[in-house]
């Protein structure tokens, strides 16, 4: 829901996940980039490019990877984890 709703605002959406199946699931739902976050240079290109990032991974995980990808003083939310 978080894609639908971005990109109804008019956000670029990037979704991040490890599954390239859920990657195509989400461009189908509005997202204009995937993300794989299994892939080291990948996420380095994307190092500090973010100004928000909705975090829904349900399990306890390391957030730095995530963290690096945000703008200086820029915002993350977390809604799924324990």
């Amino acid at each position: 829901m978080g894609i639908k709703f971005a990109d109804a605002m008019g956000a670029h959406v990037v979704m991040i996940t490890t599954s390239e199946k859920k990657g195509e699931d989400a461009k189908k739902l509005g997202a204009d980039e995937v993300l794989i976050s299994k892939d080291a240079k990948a996420m380095k290109a994307h190092a500090s490019s973010f100004d928000f990032l909705l975090n829904t991974i349900p399990v306890n995980h390391d957030v730095d990877p995530y963290l690096n990808l945000l703008k200086l003083n820029k915002t993350m939310v977390f809604g799924g984890c324990d």
